[in-house]
């Protein structure tokens, strides 16, 4: 009877087990986060990690016009940093980015870095402020900053 009654007792009260979160939380971590070794795994297999990136553009502007080809994009060197934003300047005529309309900043911005990091493009875009739809020169400087922030290892959607 007393072994019935200890027994009950037990179930009645079970003793307490209380988990070791710390210990729950590293053996989650384990199994669910990539290693360092696996981010940069996947890094490295990302064309984007590359000094040199190649992409196409397929673009068909409101009126039907149609734009398409291949591009190579070069990360710069800081020094081709430094010529670019003499050629933003000479863009903005010399005047102070502060008396240019925000459009006018942007556009300097694309043009003056494409015209120094794209190694190859198609004759359409050889003269970039040349072209007529900005949604077109937009769409191919943000494969160029994709590309150059997956590189420096900045780019969120890639990390």
């Amino acid at each position: 009877m007393t072994d019935l009654k200890s027994g009950l007792a037990e179930l009645a009260n079970p003793p307490s087990v209380e988990p070791d979160l710390d210990e729950m939380k590293d053996a989650i971590e384990k199994e669910v986060a990539p290693t360092e070794k696996e981010k940069n795994k996947k890094l490295l297999d990302n064309p984007r990690s590359k000094a040199e990136y190649e992409f196409k553009i397929d673009y068909s502007d409101p009126r039907g016009k149609q734009y398409a080809g291949r591009f190579t994009n070069k990360v710069l060197t800081i020094g081709q940093q430094q010529m670019v934003g003499i050629m933003r300047s000479r863009l903005a005529g010399g005047m102070p980015l502060e008396s240019l309309d925000a459009l006018t900043i942007e556009v300097n911005l694309m043009v003056a870095h494409m015209t120094y990091s794209l190694t190859e493009k198609p004759k359409w875009a050889e003269n970039l402020t040349a072209l007529t739809d900005i949604a077109l020169v937009q769409m191919i400087y943000l494969e160029v900053a994709s590309h150059e922030a997956t590189f420096h290892g900045r780019d969120p959607l890639t990390n």
